[in-house]
């Protein structure tokens, strides 16, 4: 009797709503999986170590160099004042948040051009923009502990507030 009503509760979503469902768990479930592996690469360790240096006093390029910006060791300075790898975990999921949020704003944006789209389908392709994002950037290969989260997120962000700036311009000249 309790599959019945399962399968009857289920069968009330519709598909777009089951993809959503399921990949909302799926990423839920693959970020508890890192946080328990907690796997991360030489790269991290070496910016860790560019973060401590910066904690030191010594900036980067004075006496250590590396081929990334100093906004890498700047961004490691909060994980190396800890000394966990796991503070650039939670920085690297914020980063995903907030880029999901922009993706959502970014969509949004490019969409309310086109009168003939209806509100509630833009809504609908920004959440599914924003969801995809995420879904995505949990199953690359590099994690949440790797950099490259960091800088996509950081990228959509950009061109996000870009594209907001440039509708302000345009609606302050009339």
């Amino acid at each position: 009797m309790k599959l019945y009503t399962s399968l009857n509760y289920i069968s009330r979503f519709s598909p777009l709503k089951f993809i959503i469902t399921a990949c909302v768990l799926s990423i839920f479930i693959n970020w508890l999986l890192q946080i328990k592996s907690g796997n991360s690469s030489w790269d991290v360790d070496g910016f860790m170590y560019l973060g401590f240096r910066l904690l030191e006093g010594e900036f980067l390029w004075t006496i250590e160099y590396d081929d990334k910006l100093p906004i890498v060791q700047i961004l490691f300075v909060l994980p190396s004042l800890f000394e966990s790898i796991f503070i650039w975990f939670l920085i690297s999921s914020t980063f995903v948040i907030f880029g999901a949020w922009a993706c959502y704003i970014f969509v949004i944006d490019v969409l309310s051009k086109y009168s003939s789209i209806p509100s509630v389908e833009r809504q609908l392709s920004a959440i599914l923009a924003s969801i995809s994002m995420i879904y995505l950037s949990t199953f690359l290969p590099g994690t949440f502990y790797h950099i490259n989260l960091v800088s996509a997120s950081a990228a959509i962000i950009s061109f996000a507030l870009l594209i907001r700036s440039l509708q302000n311009e345009i609606y302050e000249e009339y």
